[in-house]
């Protein structure tokens, strides 16, 4: 089992401004093409540890349906502070 740093979104709340991370665009390969989203809502997992994690559900732009994204794939869009933490994969 591995951890990951990850924002905490639990802070963010709905209407927040989000984008891919540099983490989601790395992985991508150059085939994903930068947009932006908005939190609608969140849900809330635990992680291997127990550890409660909150994802985000975010509305991405040109998308007719929101989706559950995973903590490391977003980044608030403007600068904002949220804490961290170690989620268990």
């Amino acid at each position: 089992m591995s951890a990951l740093k990850i924002l905490d979104f639990r802070d963010a709340g709905s209407g927040t401004l989000v984008k891919h991370s540099d983490h989601f665009l790395s992985q991508q390969a150059g085939n994903a093409t930068e947009k932006l989203g908005i939190i609608v809502a969140v849900e809330f997992y635990q992680d291997s540890a127990g550890t409660v994690i909150c994802w985000p559900r975010v509305h991405w732009e040109g998308a007719s349906t929101d989706c559950v994204c995973h903590p490391v794939n977003i980044k608030p869009a403007r600068e904002v502070e949220l804490p961290t933490i170690e989620m268990v994969e």
